[in-house]
């Protein structure tokens, strides 16, 4: 007579056990990981965003571009200097002339209004002006200088930004040669 087995059915409760370690540490570095270093360079971006926007406003508030100029520069560097991974690279002033009318264009120019340009002289009935505040910066990545990659901006290397604001002139009558 032949022998005839029987299976045994099995449980499989020891499996999950043995891969729970190995499934969380995919989880951690799979995703995590990346996760945290992408908010680290949106909220670095924004940091950004916002110094050039409060410096745009400084900026607005003064009587001429020279001193405009420099006060957009230092409020960069007051809004910025606490977080050593936000990097200005250079920032310009621009005086921004835009007839009232909505058929004419707008001008800009990175100095003070002179003689020959659109909007000289000044002219608070035909011209609104504004100052625009463009600013190069790079944001630097959570790890940076890596040993196994190198070189990938937002990943170990750090991304370029050109972040611009622009507000109205504190003056009507704008900042005049």
């Amino acid at each position: 007579m032949p022998v005839q087995f029987r299976l045994r059915k099995t449980r499989g409760t020891g499996q999950v056990l043995a891969e729970l370690p190995v499934m969380l540490i995919v989880l951690l570095f799979g995703f995590t990981i990346p996760l945290i270093v992408f908010a680290t360079l949106g909220y670095r971006a924004v940091l950004l965003w916002s110094a050039t926007r409060a410096a745009c406003q400084v900026a607005a508030k003064n009587s001429n571009y020279t001193s405009a100029s420099s006060a957009a520069t230092a409020a960069l560097a007051t809004q910025t200097n606490a977080n050593t991974n936000i990097v200005i690279n250079s920032s310009t002033v621009y005086t921004v002339v835009e007839p009232v009318n909505s058929s004419g264009t707008f001008f800009a120019y990175p100095r003070a209004l002179a003689s020959g340009d659109t909007g000289y002289p000044i002219s608070s009935t035909n011209y609104v002006y504004f100052v625009r505040l463009s600013v190069t910066g790079t944001i630097q990545p959570l790890f940076q200088d890596s040993i196994l990659i190198s070189g990938v901006p937002g990943l170990t290397a750090g991304i370029p930004l050109t972040i611009a604001s622009e507000n109205f002139l504190e003056s009507p009558n704008g900042w005049g040669p």
